[in-house]
């Protein structure tokens, strides 16, 4: 039971990690005058965002790797798939949270309601990823939350790969990436809106 759980649970607190980092560090930018002054130097948001989600990707990188790691050294949890595929399936997933909180960010402008919503994305996670309840025992169109979170495809991709060995499948790949890059666009298309308009 422990080995199944693992693998999910490693996905909600890489997802939550990567989520709040990103959140609540461009929160803090804005917050500080940081936004402002890129905005009147040589830069733009798409840089911005994209050095952001390349820094705070791998610090949450590290982290994740670092978690199974131990999980599978400490905790005797196995890992009968290739070792490549978990760090790019959790590459993928820390890319695709990252990238979920600079979007909260640009919605939610406090630390507070950034927070929240952090831990709201969590809360889909646990209960819409397939963590705690198997997905197909949820009916649509309440199974489609979990859609919006990176953890619904990195749960059933990293209990394939860790637990059975298998290779990552292409829907994982395809969500993660996906998520990625509608979380990036929203955010860029928020920030940029402001950024004319001077708020």
């Amino acid at each position: 039971a422990e080995d199944h759980v693992a693998p999910g649970a490693t996905a909600l607190l890489v997802q939550h990690l990567a989520v709040s980092l990103a959140a609540l560090s461009l929160v803090r930018d804005e917050r500080r005058g940081v936004m402002s002054a890129y905005r009147i130097g040589p830069t733009t948001v798409v840089s911005v965002l994209l050095g952001k989600l390349i820094a705070l990707s791998a610090v949450a990188g590290a982290a994740a790797v670092l978690l199974v790691t131990l999980q599978v050294g400490a905790l005797d949890i196995p890992l009968r798939g290739s070792p490549v595929a978990v760090v790019g399936l959790l590459g993928g997933l820390v890319i695709a949270s990252s990238a979920l909180g600079l979007l909260l960010a640009s919605v939610f402008r406090s630390e507070l309601f950034a927070s929240q919503a952090a831990m709201i994305s969590l809360l889909v996670a646990l209960f819409f990823s397939g963590f705690l309840l198997d997905l197909d025992r949820i009916i649509e169109p309440i199974r489609s939350l979990g859609l919006i979170v990176p953890a619904t495809p990195a749960v059933e991709g990293l209990r394939a790969v860790q637990l059975r060995g298998d290779a990552v499948g292409r829907a994982a790949v395809t969500a993660l990436v996906l998520q990625a890059l509608v979380g990036l666009a929203g955010a860029t298309a928020l920030i940029s809106r402001r950024w004319r308009s001077g708020s």
